[in-house]
């Protein structure tokens, strides 16, 4: 089997210095038929200056293209962008690092996998619970598995129509987290077995921690935010025991982060306590149009 062309999309709003650490932990690691697509919502002459000099940089093609603001409708154009010039897609933050080694394990990963994971680890911890490899994607696990550090098959990613525009940091609603759990979910739900890989810890992708740069009390709205998009997922998705663990686990699922509060997992649980209703809310109105549309002659 030839070697999988690897498509990194990184969607920014112009926070060029990190993007540019980013970047420089990306390039060693391209391979020439490999491409990387900034998808600029902010600074777009600076972000597009840098794209086009490290496309002299390497064998590897790096453009730059703008999109509407929303951090999943940045990675669907950055998708769309891409085509069918790749066959796996990767969404890394604009302030990750990838460690060394992490593409060519993932290269030779995607050659049978359909999913493949990287946990993602800050000075705080780690952001989601890490995998072990051996894990099975499952209704579960797929809330362990971070965006930034997700490659997926293009062709899955394209029969899924991407994140869900309406979830994610920067989307038009209250729901500002959990498209990536979204995504696995729903193909969990197609008719087909998917091959699920996760990779080892010493492959951690590095992220800024949770909050970085932010006021106590912008950290406590950005985490009830955050929250409240979890909870409108699993809303979504069905009742399960996933629900109920989540609410119990709430309080104390920020604590493990040195640089996160009690009072911040308090948000956290307002804030799935609010998608969940709002979830709830959402089904009850629907279910009151159905029966009353069928009542209609």
């Amino acid at each position: 089997m030839t070697e999988p062309r690897i498509g990194l999309v990184v969607s920014t709003i112009g926070r060029v210095e990190p993007l540019k650490r980013l970047l420089d932990s990306v390039i060693p690691q391209l391979g020439e038929h490999d491409s990387v697509v900034v998808v600029s919502q902010g600074a777009e002459q600076d972000c597009a200056a840098l794209a086009r000099s490290l496309d002299r940089e390497t064998s590897a093609t790096v453009t730059c293209i703008t999109s509407a603001k929303g951090l999943s409708v940045g990675r669907n154009a950055g998708a769309v962008a891409l085509g069918d010039r790749v066959d796996v897609l990767m969404f890394p933050n604009d302030r990750s690092v990838y460690p060394d080694g992490l593409l060519a394990r993932v290269r030779k990963s995607m050659k049978k996998a359909d999913i493949v994971s990287a946990a993602v680890k800050s000075d705080g911890g780690f952001r989601v619970r890490p995998l072990e490899p051996g894990a099975r994607l499952t209704a579960y696990s797929a809330w362990d598995v971070h965006e930034a550090g997700l490659a997926i098959r293009s062709d899955l990613f394209a029969r899924l129509e991407g994140f869900d525009p309406l979830l994610g940091v920067g989307a038009p609603t209250p729901f500002q987290a959990a498209e990536g759990a979204d995504l696995l979910l729903r193909a969990l739900k197609l008719d087909r077995v998917l091959v699920f890989e996760a990779l080892p810890r010493e492959l951690s992708v590095r992220n800024s921690p949770f909050g970085y740069g932010l006021s106590d009390a912008e950290r406590r709205r950005k985490a009830r935010a955050y929250a409240r998009g979890v909870g409108r997922v699993l809303a979504m998705h069905g009742p399960s025991r996933r629900v109920f663990r989540s609410l119990a686990g709430a309080a104390s699922s920020f604590v493990r982060q040195r640089e996160v509060t009690l009072v911040d997992s308090l948000a956290v649980l307002t804030g799935r306590i609010e998608g969940l209703a709002w979830g709830a809310a959402s089904d009850l109105c629907s279910g009151v149009r159905t029966l009353w549309a069928r009542r209609r002659p």
